[in-house]
């Protein structure tokens, strides 16, 4: 975009210099070095063009150096993420299937509506896996016996992160509040496990 803008700028300057010749050609003693005139006038178009690539250039390089420099730290924090000990992501339907083991243990109803669900999580896998993004729209819900979704009741004990030890299980505690039918399926990472 800032590309575009530079060039626009350009082509402005360049064309405003045939206005400025006609300009000069209009006065008689100026139309006698009209030679000249047009040969400076494409000395200076000719400057500008070139200082404007240079500038194009410069900043070309500018953001080049910003994106690699995201993309690196982006990089960093995955590998912290990932961690030194060979910590394994999962934050999709594929991954979980492949690393991790889920159940329900428990289902409760605290209130007309208000319901907690109690997830096994079992890493069956000689390395640690971290479940992530579990915070994320859709990616936690709970499908009533009518078909309808919710997603977890803001500010719960619901974990964004579950860091998983090697052939070990955690429980994964997630609240639901004004379900209007009975809990039917939790869906984790587009996995639906019965409820009931």
């Amino acid at each position: 975009m800032k590309r575009g803008i530079l060039c626009a700028l350009l082509t402005v300057v360049v064309l405003s210099f045939p206005a400025m010749s006609r300009a000069t050609e209009e006065n008689p003693a100026a139309s006698a070095k009209k030679s000249d005139a047009n040969a400076s006038m494409q000395d200076v178009r000719n400057e500008v063009q070139r200082s404007m690539n240079e500038m194009i250039t410069i900043l070309g390089t500018v953001f080049s150096g910003m994106a690699t420099g995201l993309q690196e730290g982006a990089e960093k924090a995955q590998a912290q993420l990932d961690g030194a000990d060979g910590t394994k992501l999962v934050a999709n339907k594929k991954d979980m299937a492949e690393f991790l083991q889920v159940r329900v243990l428990k289902l409760e109803e605290h209130e007309k509506g208000s319901w907690r669900v109690t997830l096994a999580i079992k890493n069956i896998n000689e390395f640690p896996v971290r479940l992530v993004n579990l915070n994320r729209k859709q990616s936690v819900l709970m499908l009533d016996a009518d078909g309808f979704a919710y997603d977890p009741a803001p500010q719960t004990e619901s974990p964004r992160t579950l860091t998983i030890a090697a052939k070990a299980a955690v429980r994964a505690r997630f609240n639901f509040s004004d379900l209007e039918a009975k809990p039917s399926l939790i869906r984790v990472f587009d996995t639906d496990f019965p409820v009931q």
